[in-house]
């Protein structure tokens, strides 16, 4: 949200807010549901905004359950690989009518990344969930390594994502 901001002179709204917490003890289950009220009210009160993007660390663990962490060397730095998710309408999946809007951003931002630093970015994951994407079209879930990762290493490639979307943005006039 920083680098936006300051680097790129956008505006933008960095929701902090919590909702994998439940009772003080970590549940995902439920954090898209709770979220969804506050991206609503949020795009209502800003009818200008054009993309929402969900940002985090994900997570991988092999069948031992250690963590795997996602890493690339870029000149001297290490950073933490870059995930696009784009959510779509597939069997139980429904009411989702942009997610083909979604996909085309994230193929489009995916290409940006690479673009710039082919091993910065894993392939897109498409998968039939909506995680909020359904709420507008150009919204899509970022993950920045996973929990694996050094926060230098996320921030590394953090500093990428911001140029490679500011990039993608100024094309698309948006």
């Amino acid at each position: 949200a920083e680098l936006l901001r300051n680097n790129y002179q956008y505006n933008v709204i960095h929701n902090t807010a919590t909702y994998d917490l439940i009772n003080g003890k970590l549940d995902r289950n439920e954090a898209y549901s709770l979220a969804e009220g506050d991206i609503q009210r949020i795009l209502k009160e800003n009818p200008s905004i054009q993309v929402v993007l969900d940002i985090h660390r994900g997570t991988i663990y092999q069948k031992d359950g250690s963590r795997i962490k996602p890493v690339t060397a870029i000149g001297d730095r290490k950073n933490a690989q870059i995930q696009i998710i784009s959510g779509c309408e597939d069997g139980n999946v429904t009411d989702f009518p942009d997610w083909e809007k979604n996909f085309t951003f994230a193929l489009n931002l995916q290409k940006k990344l690479v673009d710039s630093n082919p091993t910065i970015a894993r392939p897109v994951h498409l998968c039939s969930r909506k995680y909020n994407m359904d709420l507008m079209p150009c919204a899509l879930q970022i993950e920045i390594g996973t929990d694996a990762n050094t926060l230098l290493e996320a921030v590394c490639s953090a500093e990428i994502f911001a140029e490679s979307l500011t990039a993608l943005l100024k094309e698309c006039e948006i």
